[in-house]
């Protein structure tokens, strides 16, 4: 099951299996945590699991296009 979620502006969150990506602006390195292991979001795994993101980004950004093309 996948969740995306606007915070604000430039910040997006997406949940996916396991996993929550962060971004909190475009030029900002993504954050990756363990929903399970990690339920206080303090152990970034982003440059231990790069696949696990750029597969995630790649999901977001898929998500976003749909969200600025369609109208509700």
């Amino acid at each position: 099951m996948m969740r995306v979620r606007s915070v604000k502006d430039d910040k997006w969150a997406l949940g996916a299996g396991r996993y929550k990506l962060m971004i909190d602006a475009p030029t900002a390195a993504p954050k990756l945590f363990e929903f399970r292991a990690d339920k206080h979001e303090r152990t970034n795994l982003a440059k231990k699991k790069p696949e696990v993101v750029d597969k995630m980004l790649e999901q977001l950004g898929e998500l976003q296009a749909i969200d600025r093309t369609s109208p509700f």
